[in-house]
């Protein structure tokens, strides 16, 4: 027996379909045949016609109503497949998977274990640190001899030169102020430098030399010492080298500083050299027939020429003083 609506096959007695849910129990619809059309009437034959008399009407056959389209019946629907049922194949696949991940991991995690127990058992023999020295042993005749104590290291400086050395250049040492063969005092600057210090060296213990001492340095430093003399021509060049230094540094007011008259009116006792001056260095020194005043030739090096000059240097009551410049 087929369901009458969706045309699935049903169990006998079933009286509602499986599929559907339509009564199986209702008759299915019986097509319908076309209802044959009336024979045709026949028609009685006029009668004659009288003159001036017309004819009746004659009867017409009645027309048949017309018959409603029979419904055809839909084709039965096929019932929609049931879904599919899981079966054991994909369950064993999968466990099939989890086993191999699982001993895959098992294996990577017991190498990396096994890895690490051998290199802690068996260090790398390149590796000192690892590698244990041998004890030492000591024989009898070792244990009463004694290890010689390593040679002190100097405090200081073999010489004192080697102490100054190592603070600046030894170009720099003008003149020694001082020296008692324990404490020697170096009068000391760069070259072309107003600016003068006195370094004190001092021996050691242990017959070295260390540098310990620095102040700056100044005329009455000398005075002070009675084992050095300061002599008109001594201060008569320091007072040209001070007088020099300014004018290439741009100093102008401090070189008019160490000029009297006349050269102090001179506007070149006040002048720049605009960094045309690269250096200087004195030639010669000479006291004069009066006892006091000082000549002191240098020869300046300028960019365009090396020049040479003398410049007169009178005592007055704060030093010795620039009082005239020629050429030499």
């Amino acid at each position: 027996m087929y369901c009458p609506k969706c045309g699935v096959q049903q169990a006998e007695g079933n009286a509602f379909c499986g599929s559907c849910g339509a009564a199986l129990n209702a008759a299915p619809p019986q097509p319908t045949s076309p209802t044959p059309p009336d024979p045709p009437q026949p028609t009685p034959p006029a009668p004659p016609a009288t003159p001036g008399i017309p004819a009746p009407p004659q009867p017409t056959a009645p027309m048949a109503p017309p018959q409603a389209p029979t419904p055809i019946p839909a084709p039965p629907m096929a019932a929609p497949a049931p879904p599919p049922v899981p079966t054991s194949a994909g369950k064993t696949i999968f466990l099939t998977f989890m086993s191999v991940v699982l001993v895959a991991g098992i294996a990577v995690g017991g190498y990396f274990a096994w890895d690490t127990y051998l290199n802690e058992e068996d260090p790398d023999p390149t590796d000192s640190s690892a590698v244990s020295a041998p004890a030492e042993t000591s024989s009898p005749a070792d244990e009463g001899i004694a290890e010689p104590e390593p040679a002190a290291e100097p405090i200081g400086w073999t010489t004192p030169e080697d102490a100054l050395a190592e603070q600046m250049p030894l170009e720099w040492v003008y003149d020694t102020l001082s020296d008692d063969g324990e404490i020697i005092e170096y009068i000391i600057g760069p070259p072309n430098s107003e600016y003068l210090d006195v370094v004190v060296v001092a021996r050691q213990p242990d017959d070295s030399w260390l540098v310990e001492d620095a102040y700056p340095y100044e005329l009455e430093d000398i005075d002070a010492d009675p084992g050095y003399t300061l002599t008109p021509i001594d201060e008569a060049e320091f007072t040209v080298e001070l007088f020099i230094t300014a004018v290439a540094e741009d100093r102008a007011d401090d070189a008019h500083a160490w000029t009297i008259s006349p050269f102090s009116e001179d506007p070149a006792s006040a002048s720049f050299s605009n960094g045309d001056l690269l250096g200087f260095a004195p030639v010669d020194s000479q006291i004069q027939a009066d006892g006091t005043t000082v000549w002191v030739t240098v020869d300046e090096d300028w960019v365009w020429d090396v020049e040479r000059y003398v410049y007169v240097c009178v005592p007055t009551a704060d030093g010795y003083r620039i009082s005239d410049v020629f050429p030499g």
